[in-house]
């Protein structure tokens, strides 16, 4: 039922009688849309974060950062999602506000750091219309076709990381993730008779929803390493244990429920493993670059949700940092504000689908000892398979930052 869904929103959307939407291509992947549910120094970095030590990053992109923190920190970030679907015949705009992340950590100076977070990792939210209208000499009709999709795969995590000297940490996270996807089909007809049965007017209506729900556990380990003075080299892996999943189908006619199914299979999240470096050339710039696989050959659901036609898929994102005056003992506000740029691939769990996007950021210093992001990102995602149809991203993302030292140490001073 489900891939009779997608079939006939993609179907929609590629004959150009799309009225509303948000990513149909998305409809095509397990779980959504993947969101990078990062802080945003990272995001503005184009993601690049895994070998960047940094308050900000907690223990989101690699708990091995908690052995490197010296206070109380927390991160968080909100994006607006501006989406364009384009295609041969026309194009539709769609905004999106998204809570994506908040984290806290917490030193416990020469005994490491913790850390907790609540990150969405996709998005599942789409929405179509279409109307058509068929005509015969004996009746007229018109059609309202309708697919409602919501939910997404969102993680809460606590994790450890502490520090060996001053040239390797490595830190161990568990995470508790939970997979939630409704949606629900509708099609409707309205019609008016002609001839013998002149000014007969009928509507009937079929429906059909599917419900998907998985709970789980998975682990992230961590490490960062400084190479030589200035240089540090990281890597982050994610496994995901198998558990059941749930999936139900119910099917309506009118005011009734014609037929209802229950299906329960083993269910397993694909492994991921993120490797990056980062370099201080000087106090003002800081480069760093990531590359990250996901495994989907390793995802199986039973056939509750479509496995991808890809047996990996890879990403890579690069970004650079620049502070005009950071040892300056009075600077001046604009001599502290750090100015990011970056670039990030995705290669979709599909096919022939890939994301890329562009982004700038600034972190402003605050006096309370915080820092607020404003990133803008520019992107788009595609498919081979559909050369007339492109989806346009815009996005605007604000990040809240903070933290106090509660406890004087050698480690550093207020």
């Amino acid at each position: 039922m489900k891939t009779k869904i997608v079939s006939v929103a993609v179907g929609i959307l590629l004959s150009g009688t799309l009225c509303f939407g948000q990513s149909l291509l998305g409809l095509k992947y397990p779980f959504g849309v993947p969101l990078r549910s990062q802080s945003g120094m990272a995001l503005a970095m184009g993601g690049a974060s895994v070998a960047v030590p940094d308050d900000q990053h907690v223990l989101l992109s690699n708990p091995a950062n908690l052995g490197s923190i010296n206070r109380t920190v927390f991160s968080s970030l909100v994006s607006f999602d501006f989406l364009n679907l384009k295609s041969e015949d026309g194009s539709t705009n769609h905004l999106t506000l998204l809570p994506k992340q908040i984290s806290f950590g917490v030193s416990m100076e020469k005994f490491g750091g913790i850390g907790f977070s609540m990150e969405r990792r996709s998005n599942a939210e789409t929405k179509y219309q279409i109307d058509s209208l068929v005509q015969n000499p004996a009746t007229v009709s018109r059609l309202e076709r309708s697919l409602s999709q919501n939910g997404g795969l969102t993680s809460y995590g606590i994790g450890y990381g502490i520090s060996f000297g001053k040239w390797v940490s490595a830190g161990l996270r568990y995470d508790r993730v939970y997979l939630s996807i409704d949606n629900s089909k509708l099609s409707t007809v309205y019609g008016e008779s002609f001839g013998a049965q002149s000014g007969i007017s009928y509507e009937e209506d079929a429906r059909d929803s599917v419900r998907f729900l998985w709970g789980g556990n998975g682990v992230r380990l961590g490490v960062t390493s400084r190479v030589v003075k200035g240089v540090t080299v990281g890597v982050a892996g994610e496994y995901y244990f198998e558990s059941k999943a749930s999936k139900k189908l119910v099917l309506y006619s009118g005011n009734y429920t014609i037929n209802t199914a229950k299906l329960e299979h083993d269910f397993q999240l694909p492994p991921t493993i993120t490797g990056g470096a980062s370099w201080n050339i000087t106090p003002q710039w800081i480069v760093a670059g990531d590359v990250s696989t996901t495994f989907w050959d390793y995802f199986h659901s039973g056939g509750l949700i479509e496995k991808p036609d890809v047996e990996y898929a890879t990403g890579f994102s690069a970004g650079a940092q620049f502070i005009p005056a950071p040892e300056l003992l009075a600077p001046k506000y604009w001599e502290t504000i750090q100015w990011r740029g970056g670039f990030n691939y995705t290669q979709l769990p599909a096919k022939d689908s890939r994301q890329y996007t562009f982004s700038l950021g600034s972190g402003l210093p605050l006096k309370a000892n915080g820092m607020i992001d404003i990133i803008l990102e520019y992107g788009r995602r595609t498919d081979d398979r559909y050369e007339d149809y492109y989806e346009e991203l815009f996005g605007i993302s604000i990040g809240i930052n903070g933290g106090r030292k509660w406890a004087k140490s050698s480690r550093g001073n207020y």
